[in-house]
């Protein structure tokens, strides 16, 4: 199926502004309806995207380098991306966060010292 063809935004001076709004949102349509055509990857693919990371466990508890404690929620990809990422709360502040798995599991310097970013704590 390929996507209509649209005319671009400079020539929809010509046509009302309801008509140039839906011409807008149209045209957004078809540049996103292109942009996925390209992009569609088999969901092997998508997840062969943890195959470079050890994947946290659902409830599994990381300790950030700065000392906040933090509980997985769970695990996914980006959507824009598509890049694996990590849903994870802060059990003092009870606040969720996102972040990409190559971010969360990568090593950082802190004070001279290389080390995790979040650490995984023993129960």
């Amino acid at each position: 199926m390929q996507a209509p063809v649209v005319a671009p935004p400079q020539t929809w001076r010509s046509v009302n502004k309801n008509s140039a709004c839906l011409c807008a949102l149209i045209y957004q349509y078809c540049q996103c309806y292109n942009v996925l055509k390209l992009k569609q990857k088999s969901l092997d693919t998508i997840k062969a995207g943890w195959d470079d990371f050890t994947r946290p466990i659902d409830g599994q508890i990381f300790q950030h380098y700065k000392g906040g404690k933090y509980e997985i929620v769970a695990t996914g990809f980006i959507g824009d991306t598509e890049a694996p990422c990590v849903v994870y709360r802060s059990i003092e502040k009870n606040i969720v966060w996102v972040r990409t798995a190559k971010n969360f599991l990568e090593a950082i310097e802190y004070h001279n010292v290389i080390q995790p970013r979040f650490a995984p704590v023993d129960r």
